[in-house]
């Protein structure tokens, strides 16, 4: 099964198992007799309290990102999450059903009890039913070969074939590798490979196993040693010659590599990656190799994609990383998302509630700000430029305008510097404020930016950035922000020098991100605010 069908089919079943859930639950509570109320309904009466309680389920199972990460995920474990979140949903559930009931007393309390453990119960039994049966059937799917997630190792040698014996010998990991990255600088041509059939690839592995290398020492030894066996035989034909053992032919580093199926190398990854649409990339290279894992990690900047390495076993015993279990071998998920689905769900609500009050609030200041910046200056009072957002996805992000129009006409991208002659008098106050970003409240109502995250920069800036600063492409994994880490606790961009540093909070705030994180970073720009420490 793929993503969207995995999660189709599990938001289904949960769908009809809160259904089912409340049927039980209005059955054993009133037909029953369980609580001394009797009462009977239509079925068809039911329906529409039950459709209206099932879509409050999912949107509960979805803010906690139940529907997340489902391709082959441990049964018992998805147990348990179900289990605790089941128990949050239904306390939410019923404090919303009952907290206008102001007649409480020690007998009603205890139904209220009895009733939220029944229906916990009935919920959760019947939703662990649903995923179990859709996980076993899904396992089953797999055994057979359908639905396998695509995927390739990086590396051509004996650590990188072992993984793929493993892979194949154990159909339930979900993978189908659809070929190798060679960790060679020089680019792997795709067209000899991708026009291949099974077949011919087969036998050009055969073929390349024929390419042997015998030593200068072996191969002279061998041919003296048949002249003189030629010479005994003719001079004495009754005698019986004992053969000679075949050398054991020495496959060479090259046709290793021929063996495999190699679709690209390092710098042609990304293409490989949307050639074949993989969805799993594992690093299994030499020790001697990786010095190239930075590289490696810096070019997989696509959104998705569960990158693992074989770690060496240094690493395995000293505790500093975690690791998974798959077919045996240990891995470790590289560059996890560190934020939980639903603080990512808090934050993005946080975003649109705080975006919409600050505009609300502020509307009178930038309709002032807009007449000001019209009055002192020729052109337009918002400035839009286009900036690279959420995984490298473009967007035009819009300011008060606080230069002269056309400022980088003649000399194009440049940072901004201290006396900057591009700035105009209002927008020194503007910057110095940061009334300037108020506009980039309605990039974050869109969703192109975040309240808080690094601070987008121009495509022109990216590019070259990525090239001379690793895992730059890293800070594009989360979104944007007006404010972030970097802003505050360094300053405005001058140098290349500046950019490193700031890169490095912006990294800081990638693998530290929490709701925590932000409020105080949103408590430190408001101090930055008051102070006119701006640039």
């Amino acid at each position: 099964m793929k993503i969207k069908k995995d999660i189709i089919a599990t938001l289904a079943g949960d769908f009809g198992a809160f259904v089912a859930a409340w049927y039980a639950f209005y059955h054993v509570r009133f037909e029953l007799n369980w609580f001394e109320h009797t009462l009977t309904v239509a079925p068809a009466t039911l329906l529409l309290p039950a459709v209206v309680t099932a879509a409050f389920w999912v949107a509960i199972f979805a803010f906690f990102g139940l529907y997340k990460r489902l391709y082959l995920i441990s049964r018992f474990d998805e147990l348990i999450r179900v289990c605790k979140i089941s128990i949050v949903g239904t306390l939410i559930f019923f404090f919303l059903l009952f907290t206008d009931d102001l007649n409480w007393n020690s007998e009603n309390i205890s139904y209220a009890k009895n009733y939220t453990i029944l229906y916990w119960a009935l919920v959760f039994s019947f939703v662990s039913f649903s995923r179990l049966t859709i996980r076993t059937v899904q396992r089953a799917i797999v055994k057979r070969g359908y639905g396998l997630h695509k995927a390739i190792i990086i590396g051509t040698g004996q650590t990188a074939r072992e993984v793929y014996e493993d892979i194949k010998r154990h159909r339930t990991t979900g993978l189908d590798v659809v070929g190798f990255i060679s960790t060679d600088h020089h680019d792997t041509s795709n067209s000899r490979i991708e026009n291949q059939t099974e077949a011919q690839q087969n036998e050009a592995i055969s073929n390349s196993s024929a390419s042997v290398s015998f030593t200068t020492k072996e191969l002279a030894g061998s041919r003296s040693y048949s002249s003189q066996t030629a010479d005994i035989a003719l001079a004495n034909p009754d005698v019986d010659i004992e053969t000679p053992k075949a050398v054991e032919p020495i496959l060479t580093e090259s046709a290793q590599e021929d063996s495999l199926h190699i679709i690209g190398s390092i710098s042609s990854i990304n293409e490989a990656i949307d050639t074949y649409q993989v969805e799993d990339v594992i690093v299994a290279m030499e020790s001697d190799e990786r010095l190239k894992l930075v590289d490696i990690l810096d070019r997989i900047d696509k959104p998705n994609i569960s990158i693992k390495i074989i770690p060496d076993f240094y690493q395995i015993i000293s505790g500093l990383n975690q690791t998974n279990q798959i077919f045996g071998l240990p891995l470790i998920e590289v560059m996890p998302d560190p934020m939980p689905v639903w603080e990512k769900s808090v934050k993005r609500l946080m975003d649109i509630v705080l975006s919409l009050i600050i505009l609300i609030v502020s509307l009178p200041v930038m309709l002032i700000t807009a007449l000001l910046i019209k009055l002192t200056s020729k052109g337009p009072a918002i400035f839009s430029q286009e900036r690279v957002g959420l995984y490298a996805n473009n967007f035009m992000m819009y300011k008060f305008r606080s230069m002269y129009q056309d400022a980088e006409s003649k000399t194009g991208p440049t940072w901004a510097k201290e006396n900057d002659k591009r700035i105009t008098p209002l927008g020194y106050w503007l910057r110095k404020l940061r009334l300037d970003e108020l506009p980039q409240l309605y990039n974050v109502l869109k969703g192109d930016m975040s309240l808080v995250g690094p601070r987008p920069e121009r495509p022109f800036f990216v590019n070259q950035f990525k090239k001379d600063i690793p895992l730059y492409s890293r800070r594009l994994r989360v979104r944007p922000g007006i404010t972030g880490w970097a802003q505050v606790k360094w300053k405005y961009d001058e140098t290349f020098d500046d950019v490193i540093e700031k890169t490095k909070y912006d990294l800081f705030y990638v693998e530290n991100i929490s709701l925590k994180m932000d409020l105080k970073i949103l408590i430190n720009t408001i101090f930055t605010m008051l102070s006119g420490k701006g640039q």
